[in-house]
């Protein structure tokens, strides 16, 4: 799981840190959410965040090819949801 807010991590729990390739969660915490994501997914993902944000409603699972640390191509089934992060929608 991946916690974001205007396009940088703030949360990235272990799952997140073994499939980006990442030593630990600060390697990824306040890194920019478009450097995991790959180009051929970023529109899609964007009008995803879009979407919920605007509506409040949890999107359905649907294919996205992120990044790892060092540059390979992960494809991974994501949902995207709005939750609280420290008192503040994110």
């Amino acid at each position: 799981m991946v916690i974001h807010r205007n396009g940088f991590i703030l949360y990235a729990n272990g799952v997140a840190v073994r499939l980006f390739g990442a030593a630990g969660p600060q390697d990824l915490i306040g890194t920019p959410i478009s450097e995991r994501v790959h180009e051929s997914s970023l529109e899609l993902s964007t009008r995803r965040m879009e979407s919920v944000l605007e509506s409040g409603i949890n999107s359905p699972l649907t294919e996205h090819t992120f990044l790892k640390m060092d540059g390979s191509h992960v494809a991974i089934e994501a949902t995207t949801s709005v939750v609280e992060w420290e008192g503040e929608q994110a």
